[in-house]
């Protein structure tokens, strides 16, 4: 246990920030209300910007539904080995029939929603 203390206490005495100050104060040479010209930096400039930006980018995104891929049936998908406890065995327990197909391909197939690519 002593060397384990010793050996702290030598390692400390590398530390540039350990005690042994001259004791004197660094003045402070901001001015009062300095903090007030980035306040209002960041709310009239920063903030719009990043709203502008973020409308800019996502605002195409947001607004174009996505197409679903076309469903393919590989034999090493989609495997039921076992039926599920719930419901009719087939669907997931977080079944969402838009995006999730069953083994045999999606539930809503209808044409006037599917995407043409």
């Amino acid at each position: 246990m002593a060397k384990l203390i010793s050996l702290i206490t030598f390692i400390r005495s590398f530390s540039k920030c350990g005690g042994g100050g001259s004791g004197k104060k660094i003045p402070i040479t901001h001015k009062p209300g300095g903090h007030k010209k980035y306040k209002y930096a960041f709310f009239l400039i920063a903030l719009p910007g990043l709203v502008y930006l973020t409308n800019k980018v996502m605002g195409k995104k947001l607004s174009e539904e996505p197409c679903r891929p076309p469903f393919r049936k590989y034999p090493y998908l989609r495997i039921r080995t076992k039926r599920y406890p719930w419901g009719d065995g087939q669907r997931t327990l977080f079944h969402n029939p838009k995006v999730n197909p069953l083994p045999d391909g999606y539930e809503d197939e209808l044409e006037e929603g599917k995407c043409e690519d």
